[in-house]
């Protein structure tokens, strides 16, 4: 991972949980709904992939603990803080589309699913709870 960084010019001094955190997000089309319209505020959000032009969303921390809760309520246990777990999932998002980006062949229909399903679920904990983003969503 230093050697990869390195030649891509990445920083070192954080954690690989820590650093994929900074790739992973959402791919747009999830988010768009029977409700969305063309250009809604959501696109404001966005990330656009360097390799095909496509846009991504990072939906907040609260949203990642929020699915994590109801989709694996037993996993990472003695995990609370929002921001830890924003990060895990974050960084599993993230290694997903290294893998999808870089090297699609390394993964099969069932990973790829996995991930589909996950993308889809954060962005319907997202739909659901965004009217209530004056909320604050802490720990």
């Amino acid at each position: 991972m230093d050697a990869h960084c390195r030649w891509h010019g990445w920083p070192l001094d954080m954690s690989g949980i820590k650093f994929m955190s900074y790739i992973g997000a959402v791919p747009l089309e999830y988010f768009v709904d029977e409700y969305s319209m063309p250009g809604d505020r959501l696109e404001k959000f966005c990330f656009k992939c360097p390799i095909d032009g496509s846009l991504y969303m990072d939906p907040g921390n609260w949203v990642y603990k929020r699915t994590l809760h109801f989709v694996w309520p037993r996993a990472l246990p003695g995990f609370s803080n929002q921001k830890t777990i924003g990060d895990v999932l974050e960084a599993f998002l993230g290694f997903a589309y290294m893998q999808a980006k870089y090297k699609p062949a390394w993964w099969g229909t069932e990973q790829r699913e996995f991930i589909r399903l996950l993308e889809l679920v954060l962005s319907k904990v997202y739909l659901h709870w965004h009217f209530f983003e004056e909320v604050s969503w802490v720990d």
